[in-house]
């Protein structure tokens, strides 16, 4: 087609018949989406980020793809993906993150909603026993962004799928919050008070 002239037929074949692969696997639908000038470059990577979450999703082997999908693009820094499971989910770690999310707006947090949340997660926790348990392998390939942090130290703040270790949760909050994050503050507040709660608890059962 190429040789005939026909640009367009070309293109269609391609999109068709193979897949390049450029760093992760792209549908070569978008590069033919593309020389027509029908995806802006923002679509594209977007496109692109999508297909890269997809493979590291599958390359899991999670049983709840769509959580470990969401909880990977929050991680990421992109809420959409979690907002998108608010009505839908019957996984606790999605209105764990999405607790985080409405209160990470400080003065503009929507108390009813956090107490919406908080009510789904204790309705779905005990039902889900290994939900954290398999977000750890995202936890670890996202270890340095900022909600992979907040999510690690809330899971040793409470024991979610990880012993407790108010400590550690401590430094790790203590971390974040130096960098400005508003969460991460007032999560150090609550990581203090377990700390003395914790060391109330030992002393009295010593």
């Amino acid at each position: 087609y190429f040789i005939l002239g026909d640009k367009s037929r070309g293109i269609d074949s391609i999109a068709v018949n193979i897949d390049f692969d450029y760093e992760n696997k792209i549908s070569a639908i978008l590069l033919a989406q593309m020389e027509r000038g029908s995806l802006s470059s923002l679509e594209l990577d977007a496109q692109i980020n999508s297909f890269k979450l997809d493979e590291l999703i599958k390359s899991l082997n999670v049983k709840d793809f769509d959580s470990a999908r969401a909880m990977a693009a929050f991680f990421e820094g992109n809420p959409s993906e979690i907002l998108k499971l608010e009505s839908t989910s019957n996984n606790p770690v999605i209105f764990h993150a999405l607790r985080i999310i409405e209160q990470s707006k400080g003065t503009e947090q929507n108390l009813a909603k956090i107490l919406e949340y908080i009510k789904k997660y204790d309705d779905l926790s005990e039902k889900n026993y290994d939900s954290y348990c398999e977000i750890m392998p995202l936890i670890n390939k996202y270890q340095d962004k900022t909600n992979a942090k907040i999510f690690m130290a809330e899971m040793l703040l409470y024991g979610l799928g990880v012993d407790k270790d108010t400590k550690k949760a401590e430094e790790l909050f203590t971390e974040i919050a130096r960098s400005g994050n508003l969460y991460a503050s007032f999560a150090l507040v609550q990581s203090h008070f377990n700390i003395i709660l914790d060391t109330v608890i030992n002393t009295v059962m010593e």
